[in-house]
């Protein structure tokens, strides 16, 4: 057992990539950050600062596929964007909505290998595909306009090789959609 209480230490989504543990962390001096442990205090450290300092970059929605995980964070650069990480390295896949916005990759699923999600574009709610790299992480469907109302794809879930999600259009309500990939 390896021992991060300082008093601030909070560890949460611990997710088993592979043989190796990912999960998020606020240890003083830095805020929530990814960390990765194999079990042992020496094999036990935080992967990098993303948002540096005390402020946190908030690794969220950790999936892991193959020896990577993915998961959306915050960087003063990127905003809220889609990272991935494996044993001795962690980037960013994919500036989706670059600029001031940000994708706020969500309900990230592993679906036969290949990672898809929710995601903010500039021309609104959409389901991406992810192979791991910038140029193979695309928009599948545009799900919904960029307007008051309307909300990202949600419940992403796999059933017989089909993967299902709900979406909510504000004038005929929730509705459940469906894609083969």
């Amino acid at each position: 057992v390896v021992d991060l209480s300082d008093g601030s230490s909070d560890p949460k989504t611990l997710t088993n990539v592979a043989g190796t543990l990912f999960f998020t962390d606020t240890v003083s001096p830095f805020g929530r950050e990814l960390w990765q442990s194999d079990g042992t205090a020496a094999g036990t450290f935080m992967k990098t600062e993303i948002y540096p300092g005390t402020l946190n970059s908030n690794p969220y929605y950790l999936t892991g596929i193959g020896d990577t995980v993915y998961f959306e964070a915050y960087s003063p650069i990127y905003n809220v964007e889609l990272w991935k990480a494996d044993r001795t390295t962690i980037q960013l896949v994919k500036d989706i909505y670059p600029g001031a916005g940000f994708s706020d990759p969500a309900e990230l699923t592993n679906f036969n290998g290949t990672l898809f999600f929710s995601a903010l574009d500039p021309s609104g709610y959409a389901i991406y595909k992810s192979e791991g790299t910038a140029a193979g992480t695309v928009s599948v469907k545009n799900v919904g306009p960029l307007e008051s109302g309307w909300y990202p794809a949600s419940n992403l879930t796999l059933a017989n090789g089909t993967l299902y999600f709900s979406r909510y259009d504000p004038s005929i309500g929730y509705q459940l959609w469906k894609s083969d990939g």
